[in-house]
């Protein structure tokens, strides 16, 4: 969120965030003479409530951000996600089987922005990006054994092309030094808004809801977890269930080392302030990232609740189970 920001040149200024969304009345306190534009992000996938922050941002001249990269579906006070902001902004790499693309709309303004097409490199890079990955978790039925051993060579033989080194890479300094403005300024390729326009949305959003529901009941009784949000908004599709964990360092780090895909916002960007009544600091350590992809099987589901049971209970504890409502 910020690094683009420091990219153009501006000033980004902090504000702190809640479980329920913005604090109105801390952001009245602020000096905003300066301010051009409020990001607000619909954390999770859960829509936030953005009445009054429309009218706090019309009433001083601001223009209003609408960041849905973790939801792409939803409602929230009486309208769709991305109809609140001056500019909404998307990712569909988070709900659709694409390795690109995002999106930028207004119900307010036109969006008038010239992107350039990608070289066609770059449209077969994705189209065999797409189908490695597929390939790779076996989604590719009739074909997944041959393109596994094409995919096989072709690594193989790039790992041969490419020179060994034993120097290490340098640290990670600067973010603003990895933003390509000039990827940002391009469209996304044809093979990837083909994939795009052919994914059952609703199917994508009606599996997730029923993933995150089955993941809420099998660990919502678990000791040393709390979910952070058991109940999803109507119309809402989560882009990953939050859970709320206690002495998180030794439980993350042994969630990784069995193989969970959990992941939390561990890195804060250099300067950030601690202010009052900001849950975003705890989030950062306690809160963890567990997937409910449309994708995950029964028994995915299955696997990740014993995992996640047996590091933050003991290798000993009872297995909740895992119940998916059928959907269509």
């Amino acid at each position: 969120m910020v690094a683009p920001a420091v990219h153009a040149g501006a000033e980004p200024v902090f504000y702190s965030v809640t479980s329920d969304g913005v604090d109105s009345s801390a952001l009245a306190k602020l000096d905003t003479r300066r301010v051009k534009a409020m990001l607000v992000a619909h954390f999770f996938g859960r829509p936030v409530p953005l009445a009054r922050l429309r009218e706090f941002c019309d009433s001083r001249g601001i223009a209003l951000i609408e960041d849905c990269a973790h939801a792409l579906f939803g409602m929230t006070d009486g309208r769709p996600v991305g109809a609140w902001g001056d500019f909404a902004i998307g990712s569909l790499t988070k709900f659709l089987p694409v390795p690109e693309a995002g999106c930028l709309a207004s119900w307010r303004r036109p969006v008038n922005i010239a992107l350039a097409r990608q070289p066609l490199r770059a449209e077969l890079k994705c189209a065999v990006d797409v189908l490695e990955l597929g390939v790779r978790y076996r989604r590719m039925p009739g074909l997944n054994t041959l393109l596994s051993i094409a995919f096989s060579l072709k690594n193989a033989i790039r790992h041969q092309a490419q020179p060994q080194s034993d120097v290490p890479e340098p640290p990670f300094a600067d973010v603003t030094e990895q933003f390509d403005s000039d990827y940002a300024s391009s469209a996304p390729t044809r093979f990837a808004r083909l994939v795009a326009s052919a994914t059952g949305w609703r199917r994508v959003r009606q599996r997730r809801c029923s993933n995150y529901a089955a993941l809420a009941r099998a660990l919502g009784e678990l000791r040393g977890l709390r979910v952070l949000y058991p109940e999803l908004p109507e119309s809402a599709a989560p882009y990953v269930m939050p859970v709320w964990v206690t002495d998180p360092e030794p439980r993350y780090r042994a969630l990784r080392a069995a193989g969970c895909p959990v992941f939390r916002w561990e890195w804060l960007w250099p300067g950030t302030p601690l202010l009052p009544g900001d849950e975003g600091l705890g989030w950062s350590r306690h809160v963890f990232q567990l997937p409910c992809h449309q994708d995950l099987t029964e028994q995915d589901l299955d696997w990740l609740v014993a995992t996640v049971t047996r590091v933050l209970s003991g290798a000993g504890a009872e297995r909740p189970s895992v119940t998916v409502a059928a959907t269509t």
